[in-house]
């Protein structure tokens, strides 16, 4: 969407057509981490071991996107967002918007899966402040959203 959005004639139609880039998508599963004390934790160490961390850890969630076959949708600090039933793997290996119905139970059981998998990992990667295991917490809901 976005390239055919950048391809437009005119910049002059910016605000005229910025609408098309809108999807809905109907009975989604999103889901949200973030840390428990990420916040104090990032305070106390420097901003290097903040940045070591994260990428540890979240590296390894990365690796459990495609074996639970969700989309990795957006991370914001130490928050790490996940979708089901909004994005398929095509036939050349890209992500594409999935056009067709799908089963939002289906959808939902895997974004499930990959949220009881990153509890795992989480569980096995130290704080760098306490050297505790990481403590997430997870939300999920499903209903239809828009993506853009």
């Amino acid at each position: 969407h976005a390239i055919q959005f950048l391809a437009m004639e005119s910049s002059e139609a910016v605000p005229e057509h910025v609408g098309q880039l809108a999807r809905a998508h109907k009975s989604a599963t999103l889901m949200f981490m973030d840390i428990c004390g990420f916040t104090s934790m990032s305070k106390e160490v420097e901003p290097v071991q903040v940045m070591a961390f994260l990428n540890t850890l979240f590296s390894q969630f990365d690796k459990l996107v495609d074996i639970h076959g969700v989309h990795k949708v957006e991370t914001a600090g130490d928050c790490y967002i996940v979708s089901g039933g909004i994005m398929k793997q095509a036939a050349d290996g890209f992500n594409q918007v999935l056009e067709e119905r799908h089963d939002p139970a289906e959808s939902a059981h895997r974004v499930l899966g990959f949220a009881k998998a990153i509890l795992d990992v989480a569980s096995r990667v130290p704080m760098p402040n306490t050297q505790q295991p990481v403590c997430i917490r997870i939300g999920m809901h499903t209903g239809d959203v828009v993506s853009g």
